[in-house]
């Protein structure tokens, strides 16, 4: 296709050309609606699916709960170990983990660009302070929630590309490559993905809220695209609230998610009504959030798909992949 200024658009990117995997049996979720935690604690995902072939094919979601429920088991132990654990050591410790399972789109297993290259964004978020900082196009590196946390308390809080690995390298951290074998033939493949995300959101005993999200992209991207988590529209926390986002980050950008989700929260409304309301403003577009208010209140939601997530307080973990997952945590809990 040649443009009327006389550029040449591959095929992968011409409008409406991003491959949507097993489209047709995505299910849709219900209208949203929370639920109340009897006690502070966290809320993780591992992305929207279909639309990463590692992560979400229907063959392989009894591993994906496996690993949500060993991920959520190991921070329930770190719960109950440290009688006071603020809620940014809960949200970075529980995206450590998640970047480390190669199954998730985020550090090992990230997906690689159109030039075969893994490069990784993050961004973190403490809402009592509501500051934030972010790292995008990160290279070489399977932690970059551990890079964008070192750089809250600093003047430049958001790095990108060559400079932010360089940065990295600066503070000594360990490199290692994010490039798995699966991903490596989802390459070869030429396979874009839709989706594919990570992040936890948490509340502890002081009432503070803390969000952290990282991304390995949609795969096959154009280098230096830039991914809605390490902005404030893919993760957000203020003194109300907090969100992670996971889909399509055109789509999240474009409704600025997790911001209209909280501004509303801060502006009087419930975490259920503000969900409602920012969902249907975007009936079609593709995107999920986990939030969590300073009342303890919960939500997980998506436009359609499945979106892998967990719950963890010191006295209870609950792990699931689909809406009806979340309609039986309501119904239990």
């Amino acid at each position: 296709m040649t443009t009327s200024l006389g550029l040449q658009i591959p095929q992968s990117e011409k409008e409406g050309q991003v491959t949507e995997i097993r489209e047709k049996q995505a299910p849709s979720w219900p209208t949203p609606k929370s639920c109340a935690l009897s006690e502070p604690g966290l809320v993780f995902h591992c992305g929207l699916g279909p639309g990463d072939a590692v992560g979400h094919d229907r063959v392989q979601s009894r591993e994906v709960l496996r690993s949500l429920k060993k991920i959520a088991n190991q921070m329930q132990r770190r719960l109950k170990d440290k009688s006071e654990i603020s809620a940014q050591e809960m949200s970075l410790g529980t995206l450590e983990l998640l970047e480390e399972e190669p199954r998730f789109n985020a550090g090992k297993g990230a997906k690689l660009q159109r030039d075969g290259r893994a490069r990784l964004s993050a961004a973190v978020m403490c809402g009592w302070e509501q500051r934030m900082a972010g790292v995008s196009n990160l290279e070489a590196c399977i932690h970059p929630g551990q890079i964008a946390a070192s750089l809250l308390n600093q003047h430049d809080r958001c790095l990108t590309g060559f400079l932010a690995t360089q940065y990295a390298k600066s503070l000594g951290v360990g490199f290692e490559s994010p490039e798995t074998p699966d991903r490596l033939r989802e390459w070869a493949q030429k396979k874009e993905g839709q989706s594919g995300t990570v992040g936890c959101v948490s509340l502890d005993q002081s009432g503070k809220l803390f969000a952290s999200t990282s991304t390995g992209g949609r795969g096959f991207e154009r280098p230096g695209r830039v991914s809605d988590s390490c902005t404030p529209a893919g993760n957000f926390a203020n003194r109300f609230g907090a969100v992670s986002c996971t889909g399509v980050g055109e789509d999240i950008l474009d409704s600025g998610l997790a911001v209209a989700v909280l501004t509303r929260l801060e502006d009087g409304m419930s975490l259920q009504e503000s969900c409602l309301r920012s969902f249907a403003r975007f009936p079609h577009k593709k995107f999920g959030m986990i939030g969590l208010d300073r009342n303890s209140h919960i939500i997980i939601h998506a436009t359609k798909g499945t979106l892998g997530f967990g719950i963890v307080t010191r006295n209870k973990t609950f792990v699931g992949l689909t809406a009806n997952d979340w309609v039986k945590f309501g119904e239990k809990y």
